[in-house]
This record gives structure tokens, sequence and C-alpha cells, in this order.
């Protein structure tokens, strides 16, 4: 049996706004969460690292994604673990923010208290995803390393050289 469908162009058959169960996504924040934001009267949009970007950021901040890795490696990752990490790589902090915000990392440290903490947030809140990944990888290459260590150490023991007794050649079966 068919369903009769609202007629598009009756605007009362659609509601205005989804409904709450379902919230409205802005799909281009979902791909591009970059945040505008005005920081001790600068105007600064603070961005996800883009791809080519990611690539240099990963090396770049590879002991802070080291550092991530090994406290999320076991509990789900909670912003208030990775939180005092930021003052161990403070220097590294600070051109990572910057190269995400396009200012200058000493603009970053003069900020003041209450500014570089929304600064920051907001640094970490648009560019969590591409840390928690690389976190994530680096988790996975410590598990698969552990694992095959693990394998090596208890494998069975290599076959045993052939005795005085024992035939060296290989068996063939007859095809008869």
């Amino acid at each position: 049996m068919a369903t009769r469908l609202p007629d598009p162009a009756d605007a009362s058959a659609t509601p205005a706004t989804p409904p709450a169960s379902q919230p409205a996504v802005d799909e281009l924040s979902v791909l591009l969460p970059d945040m505008p934001l005005v920081i001790a009267g600068r105007s600064l949009v603070v961005r996800e690292y883009r791809f080519g970007e990611s690539l240099e950021v990963a090396v770049l901040a590879a002991p802070l994604i080291a550092d991530i890795a090994a406290k999320i490696a076991t509990t789900a990752p909670r912003y208030d673990q990775v939180r005092p990490l930021f003052a161990r790589h403070r220097a590294l902090v600070m051109q990572l923010v910057a190269k995400a915000a396009d200012v200058e990392p000493q603009w970053v440290a003069s900020l003041g208290r209450a500014e570089g903490e929304l600064l920051v947030n907001t640094w970490f809140t648009v560019n969590c995803g591409f840390f928690v990944h690389e976190a994530g990888v680096l988790t996975l290459e410590a598990q698969r390393h552990a694992a095959a260590q693990a394998g090596a150490s208890s494998s069975p023991p290599s076959l045993q050289p052939a005795t005085a007794g024992s035939s060296s050649s290989v068996a063939i079966p007859s095809a008869s």
C-alpha cells in the first residue's frame, strides 16, 4: 500500500524546525569546525589543522601526542587528563595554537590568563579530533608491538634437527 507524502509546496505540512529529538546539525561545522573568536581585541579564527598542515603538526607535536597517548591508553580521553600536558609542553602548545589561529607564538604567550585559557580551550576543542586520532594510532601501534613481542616469546620451539634414524628427505605422496 502506498503512503501519501506531504506536498513540499505546503509550508504547513513540514515543521520549520526539527523536533527536539533530532537536533539540527550544521554539516559545515562538522566538516570544518573553525571557530571565530575575539581575544585581546583581536579578531581570530581558530582553525582545524588542514591535511597538509596536520602532517607537519604530527611531527612537531610528537612529544605532546605521545603524552596524550599515555594518558588515554587505559581510559576514555577527557580534557581534565590532557589539560596538564599543555603546561608540560607550553612552548610547543604556544606554537601549535599560534599556527591554528594564524598569530605569533609570542602574542599567545603574552595573553592574560583568562584570554589565554579561552584561546587554548578553543584551539583544543577545534583540534582535539586530530590529537585523539594521532594518540590512538600510537596506542594501537604500541598494542601491536606488545602483542608481537608476546607472540615471539611464547612461540613453539623450532623443529629439532633430524636424527640418524630419521629420513632427511621430504615424503611425496604417490599418485597411485
